[in-house]
């Protein structure tokens, strides 16, 4: 990781070897340049700025771009911490190059909206639930079906949705499903945008990161009503 100490008015103190390399200045050049010389999004009133929160809270992070020798910049995530040593100020800075996590973080952004867009064009009822059991997504069909927004279904708002008698039964298998990280089926009455009540078939599979982490749960509801109605009078 790259380490340096800067003085109030922005002067490069110490670098390691590591920060000489990743910006391609050989360390007394450094030691001529200033915090702002590499780092050209921060103006000196933004510098200025950071200054007074490090010497109240101590220490922060931030992300900001860095700008090497030959031109070339990267994302980099720095964190700052204040340090009083001599009767003198200093940031202690240390800092890594985030230039993979930023393309991961866009491919996941690109991904998610590809999944937004083929679930709206779904005429299925599509959900996805967080790891606390809260929706976190709804598509278009679910929220036409309903007639609700998605802030009106954010996190456990989805469950006064379900008739009376079927809501207990059904949010405890989705809870057990959640906490054992299994598959979910569930039948229930819902009501829907015109106020009447109707079946649907919840079916839903637990969701992961690539590096194993339990996202929630990620499903959806046909209509199963009509199908209810012929099974009542097969009876």
């Amino acid at each position: 990781e790259m380490v340096a100490w800067f003085t109030p008015d922005g002067r490069v103190q110490y670098v390691n070897d590591a920060t000489s390399r990743m910006l391609g200045y050989t360390h007394d050049e450094l030691l001529k340049m200033t915090a702002l010389d590499f780092t050209p999004g921060v103006s000196w009133e933004q510098y200025a700025e950071h200054w007074r929160e490090v010497r109240e809270r101590k220490s922060f992070t931030l992300e900001v771009t860095h700008r090497c020798k030959d031109g070339s910049e990267y994302p980099a995530e720095v964190t700052v911490n204040y340090v009083a040593y001599g009767g003198q100020e200093y940031i202690f800075a240390y800092g890594r190059n985030i230039t993979e996590r930023k393309k991961a973080e866009e491919a996941l952004k690109e991904s998610e909206e590809r999944f937004r867009i083929m679930a709206d064009s779904s005429p299925l009822m599509i959900w996805v639930h967080g790891a606390d059991g809260g929706i976190q997504f709804v598509n278009k069909a679910y929220r036409n079906f309903f007639g609700v927004s998605p802030e009106e279904v954010r996190g456990p708002d989805w469950q006064p949705l379900l008739h009376p008698d079927d809501s207990q039964a059904y949010v405890k298998d989705f809870l057990e499903s959640l906490k054992q990280r299994r598959r979910f089926h569930h039948e229930a009455r819902v009501r829907r945008a015109n106020g009447e009540w109707a079946w649907v078939e919840s079916f839903g599979v637990p969701r992961f990161s690539p590096s194993g982490e339990f996202l929630g749960m990620v499903g959806s509801s046909p209509d199963i009503t009509e199908r209810k109605k012929a099974e009542e009078i097969l009876r």
